[in-house]
This record gives structure tokens, C-alpha cells and sequence, in this order.
């Protein structure tokens, strides 16, 4: 949507104009009643399944929901440090370039990465604890190492050395 709120004094109306047609869409693809607010950068959608707040922060886009899970892309995302991230140890290898978070799941997606140091973030998840019900794979552009600590989380990282790309994974939706 394009919202002018230019200083000519239309901006106001051209804001709520441009709310009720982004409320109208979005009640027509979700089927339920949406409240959607435009302040500047920032876009709050309401719900009777909940809040979600997208926000536009240095370069990096972020959703966030009202019960603290968290979506981040873009280029000044940084290691979350809650929720499910918690249960990670910090890579700082690489680059972030997307953050999944919430109580029980977290996805990091990491650019720039090498075979080394996966082998060393591999090392970490194991040094950690997540050392039962292991499933580690090698295939022609692919490593994977997954394991579950004492409290059953289960953290798995793969990387796919000739594109650079690492991925980590937190799952804690069966937490002892």
C-alpha cells in the first residue's frame, strides 16, 4: 500500500483511506474481522486470533506477535537470545539473514558460512549437551548434525557449503 503523509495536510485521510482498504483485503483472505493501525514505518494488525506488529528497523524487517514470537529478515538482525533462541548456542560465523522465533521453535539462517565453521558450530551443539538421538548426514552439498539434550530439545544445524548458507534450529515443543 502507498500512504502519502506528506506535509500538504492530506496525509491523515490518505493514511485512513489506505487502512480501511488494507483492513477490507486482509478480512476478505483471512475471514475474520482485521484492525489494521499505519503509523510511519510501523503496521499493526489486530485480530480475534491475536496482535501482530510489522516494523521496518535499520534495514531489517520485523513481525512480531503479541505473545513475543518473532520474525526478522534483512541486514542488522542479530542471535535472539529468548524463547526457544535460548536453548542455542551463539554462531558468529556468518551473517544472519532470518530470525524465526518463539517459545518453542527458532530458525537462524546464516550467509557466509564455510565447512569449518560448521564443523565448529557442530562441536558447540555437541559440547552443549545435544548428544542423544543423533542423526548426522553428508551428502554431495549437504551436512546436517542433529541431537537432543536431557530435557528432550532438539537443535539441528546444516550447511550447504557451496551456496554459504547455514541453517540452526531450536525445536522445544516436547521440553521435559
Amino acid at each position: 500500500l502507498f500512504v502519502d503523509t506528506g506535509e500538504a495536510g492530506g496525509g491523515n485521510m490518505e493514511e485512513k483511506i489506505s487502512e480501511k482498504i488494507a483492513e477490507g483485503v486482509m478480512e476478505k483472505a483471512a475471514g475474520d474481522e482485521v484492525d489494521i493501525d499505519i503509523d510511519g514505518d510501523d503496521v499493526s494488525f489486530k485480530t480475534e486470533e491475536g496482535d501482530v506488529t510489522v516494523t521496518n528497523e535499520d534495514g531489517s524487517f520485523v513481525m512480531e506477535g503479541e505473545d513475543g514470537s518473532s520474525i526478522q529478515s534483512g541486514e542488522n538482525v542479530e542471535w535472539p537470545t529468548d524463547q526457544a533462541a535460548a536453548y542455542l548456542p551463539k554462531c558468529s560465523a556468518g551473517t544472519i539473514s532470518y530470525v524465526m522465533n518463539s517459545e518453542e521453535s527458532c530458525i537462524i539462517m546464516l550467509d557466509g558460512v564455510n565447512q569449518d565453521d560448521y564443523d565448529k558450530y557442530e562441536q558447540a551443539i555437541k559440547d552443549a549437551g545435544y548428544t542423544n538421538s543423533t542423526v548426522e548426514t553428508t551428502a554431495e552439498d549437504m551436512d546436517l548434525y542433529s541431537g537432543a539434550s536431557a530435557e528432550n530439545v532438539t537443535v539441528t544445524v546444516y550447511i550447504s557449503p557451496t551456496e554459504g548458507v547455514m541453517q540452526v534450529t531450536a525445536d522445544a515443543s516436547a521440553k521435559e
